[in-house]
């Protein structure tokens, strides 16, 4: 017969303790609650050797996680290390909520590891595992009720990270289950969090970072992955039915001696975006120039084209002097992804859009 509290006089205050602060029932919940459905699954990054532990804080509860596979690829589920006063089950779900596996019956041994070995994606997609308990119901010793769930591929070792954000370009609202991959990784995906974050190992070198999600234009940009340490790439990502935003202008018709006011919507900065802006002016003589940060204005030589450095969103907040005559003027806005060097003769990988304005 087991003793619940012989052996650890600790143990006799922490449900005491716990009862009359936050109720019993709620004594031993862990820190991803609530997840007791599949739609509040905790999302879990396949080859995260990062700890989380969870508990199974009472016989009915239950605990939901997701993880995003790659078809015809080999993935190891694992609980473990898990307490001595618990029995788990493993049970897999596809995105439907349709059981595809459930773990073989084994003696029920509490504390004992769990693990699904070399299960096969049979397609790309988010796929779901519940986590309970299946101790006998006479046991009432319920104090080690912690575990701890590890997913696993046959990847191989990384040297680099990547983190960052995935938004919505035009609002800056946080996408979740947005699928990020390396093209130095592309096996092993990872979904955003509700957050809109992610964190994705892969392999040191130039490679491409794409982002994707239903209802946005996919986006892909080449960055440099440097060994060892991890960098940040913010994913802007534009809706589907949109394109960038041409500058906001204070007027449609200036005069000498007004101010001259634009800005942009989009979001999404350097250095740590993986867009770039490109800002151009033409000039009623056809001259052209570049905008490179708040109110700086440089020729642009036809070759080399500067993106936005400015870390804010306005443009131009200037009075209208004699360095800009009379007529039509048309002010450019490009976004493009990082890592194309030529953007001016690759304005196909990007969004361009134009608005024009009239100094009289």
């Amino acid at each position: 017969m087991k003793m619940c509290f012989a052996n650890n006089r600790v143990a006799w205050y922490l449900p005491i303790l716990f009862s009359l602060s936050h109720g019993s029932a709620l004594a031993f919940q862990d820190i991803y609650e609530p997840d007791d459905k599949l739609e509040q699954a905790h999302v879990m990054i396949v080859g995260d050797n990062k700890r989380q532990q969870h508990t199974l804080h009472s016989r009915t509860d239950e605990d939901w996680f997701k993880f995003y596979a790659k078809a015809n690829l080999r993935y190891d589920i694992r609980a473990n290390p898990v307490g001595a006063d618990i029995d788990i089950a493993l049970e897999l779900y596809d995105s439907e909520g349709n059981r595809i596996f459930t773990e073989p019956k084994d003696e029920g041994i509490e504390g004992e590891e769990e693990l699904f070995s070399s299960w096969q994606a049979p397609s790309e997609g988010f796929y779901y595992v519940k986590v309970s308990d299946v101790a006998p119901s006479s046991e009432s010793c319920r104090l080690k009720i912690q575990y701890e769930l590890r997913i696993s591929g046959l990847a191989p070792v990384f040297d680099g990270a990547i983190k960052g954000v995935v938004t919505d370009a035009i609002s800056g609202q946080a996408l979740a289950n947005a699928i990020v991959y390396s093209g130095c990784n592309k096996n092993y995906p990872v979904p955003s969090f509700q957050d809109g974050s992610y964190h994705l190992t892969s392999e040191a070198g130039v490679c491409e970072l794409t982002a994707t999600v239903n209802g946005y234009k996919p986006l892909t940009c080449q960055i440099h992955i440097p060994e060892i340490f991890s960098i940040q790439r913010n994913m802007p990502l534009l809706p589907d039915n949109e394109t960038v935003q041409a500058p906001l202008l204070s007027k449609t018709v200036y005069h000498h001696g007004d101010t001259l006011y634009a800005e942009f919507k989009s979001v999404g900065l350097p250095p740590q975006s993986c867009i770039r802006y490109y800002f151009g002016i033409a000039y009623p003589d056809g001259s052209f120039f570049i905008i490179t940060d708040l109110n700086r204005i440089e020729p642009f030589d036809g070759n080399f084209l500067a993106f936005w450095m400015g870390q804010q969103n306005v443009i131009m907040d200037k009075p209208i002097g004699d360095d800009m005559p009379r007529g039509e003027y048309q002010f450019y806005i490009l976004r493009m992804p990082e890592g194309i060097d030529d953007p001016f003769n690759n304005l196909d990988n990007g969004e361009l859009n134009v608005v024009a304005f009239r100094i009289e």
